[in-house]
């Protein structure tokens, strides 16, 4: 059964609903060498569930994949057993298996090929009703994806609504591990462009047009012309500076935000006790 490289640990405790669909396929018929020949990733992917439910072992894909900058196709991949790596929790399935083949796409010959293979297994055991106990296929489909892409970057949906959202659409199971990390990517994937930083200066300058005492004060990168600093007042927190500037906290996050930007806030407590913004 195939993974994808999702989780660091995965458990032993995986469902037994899952149950493989080749599990009547004989061994001899499934096998892998350095030069074998695939038609397509789909094609691999197939193949590789029918191998990991015949050889008995579940079969994730690991790092180390390689994928063209410009086209964005994947030129490798590589193929782990699922106890391959090191242990860090006490119930990963993780024992060191050095099992391991690596597939590369041949842009010249157009199809893809067994670069290296090592048939070695080493601190569990073998069989086929692993089949039964190891999910299927954990590998999200290019659909799958563009949804979560759509939901993550445009509509902003949680992942508890999009968990929802695709198991209605699509009529299919999704691991909640493999959605969350599909979320994380596409968030920070989705960095600001210069339409982000524009629309912001915009505003800031429109309330400045019809207040002129909004202080708004920036820098940009003298290479780029990008804008790397960005501070600004409105009217009230100057109001509330000049009131309370007795205590001023300085308060700094770093990568919080899906701009991977420092957050810089200067914050004063009231009469009342209550915290107050006065600048930023």
């Amino acid at each position: 059964m195939l993974f994808s490289e999702g989780t660091n640990n995965e458990s032993c405790e995986d469902s037994s609903s899952e149950t493989s669909e080749t599990s009547g396929t004989n061994s001899s018929e499934i096998t892998i060498y350095v030069g074998k020949t695939f038609q397509s990733w789909e094609h691999v992917e197939k193949f590789m569930k029918k191998y990991a439910s015949v050889k008995g072992h579940g079969v994730r894909i690991g790092g180390g994949g390689r994928v063209d900058k410009e086209n964005h196709q994947i030129l490798k991949r590589t193929y782990l057993c699922r106890h391959a790596g090191e242990s860090k929790a006490s119930t990963s399935c993780r024992v060191g298996c050095p099992w391991k083949l690596n597939i590369w796409a041949k842009k010249d010959k157009n199809y893809l090929e067994v670069t290296t293979f090592k048939d070695q297994h080493i601190g569990h055991e073998l069989s086929p009703l692993a089949s039964r106990f190891v999910p299927t296929l954990r590998k999200l489909s290019e659909e799958i994806l563009q949804e979560i892409r759509f939901l993550t970057v445009v509509a902003k949906v949680n992942a508890t609504i999009q968990y929802r959202v695709i198991r209605e659409k699509f009529k299919t199971r999704i691991y909640r591990t493999d959605l969350y990390n599909a979320i994380d990517k596409f968030r920070r994937e989705a960095m600001p462009g210069e339409e982000d930083a524009g629309t912001l200066l915009k505003r800031l300058y429109d309330k400045k047009d019809e207040d002129p005492r909004w202080i708004i004060t920036m820098k940009l990168d003298s290479a780029t012309g990008s804008l790397t600093h960005l501070f600004w007042m409105t009217p009230e927190q100057q109001i509330l500076w000049l009131r309370y500037h007795d205590v001023i906290m300085h308060d700094n996050t770093y990568k919080t935000n899906r701009y991977n930007r420092l957050l810089s806030l200067f914050v004063t407590s009231n009469n009342n006790l209550k915290t107050r913004i006065v600048a930023q």
